[in-house]
């Protein structure tokens, strides 16, 4: 008798998803993917005294060559207006924190990310508001499709390591805490 289960994929049956993919990585030739933007999404979010906030970014692009299971020449950049929060103001206020008139753009350039099963790390540089650091960064792999990957993580560092003054709005009565968190899940496929 056949018996329809909804239970989730176990690790093992997960494992077995995802195994062609990570052969694919190793035997292939080398390959470049890039954003699938429909099916991506990178979050900040911080506290406040006031209340925890979240904007979104609306507008990225990534992309990514991979060989012998290591993404090499990793490319990211979001202008910094595409951050909304769904309030003028606050949208406002980060802007003119992240100095986006003299610093269009946030971006990261990474290379020799390793694949180790179902996550991914590497090193890269950071840039905002023209302060570039170079940072350590993992990302799960979630899932695939054919010729597509899906990567989910979050980085947290401080603004100030930037060179970014939290923004503080009524008279510096409210302040906005220093530590942000970069939320993604990112879908890129094959070029």
């Amino acid at each position: 008798m056949y018996r329809k289960t909804t239970s989730k994929p176990t690790a093992c049956v997960r494992s077995l998803l995802l195994a062609p993919l990570l052969l694919l990585a190793v035997v292939a030739p080398a390959q470049d993917f890039v954003l699938v933007p429909d099916e991506s999404k990178m979050t900040l979010s911080g506290t406040s005294t006031l209340h925890d906030w979240e904007s979104v970014l609306e507008e990225f692009t990534l992309a990514i060559h991979v060989s012998n299971n290591v993404l090499n020449n990793i490319v990211f950049q979001a202008p910094v207006r595409s951050l909304k929060s769904g309030n003028k103001s606050m949208d406002s206020n980060t802007y003119e924190a992240l100095k986006a008139d003299a610093f269009p753009n946030i971006t990261f350039k990474g290379g020799d990310f390793r694949m180790d099963g179902h996550n991914v790390s590497g090193t890269g540089e950071l840039t905002v508001a023209g302060v570039t650091k170079q940072i350590t960064m993992e990302a799960g792999i979630e899932s695939w499709k054919e010729g597509a990957y899906v990567l989910v993580g979050k980085y947290t560092f401080n603004m100030s390591d930037h060179g970014v003054k939290p923004p503080t709005v009524v008279f510096g009565t409210i302040k906005t805490g220093d530590a942000i968190t970069l939320h993604y899940s990112i879908t890129v496929q094959r070029k």
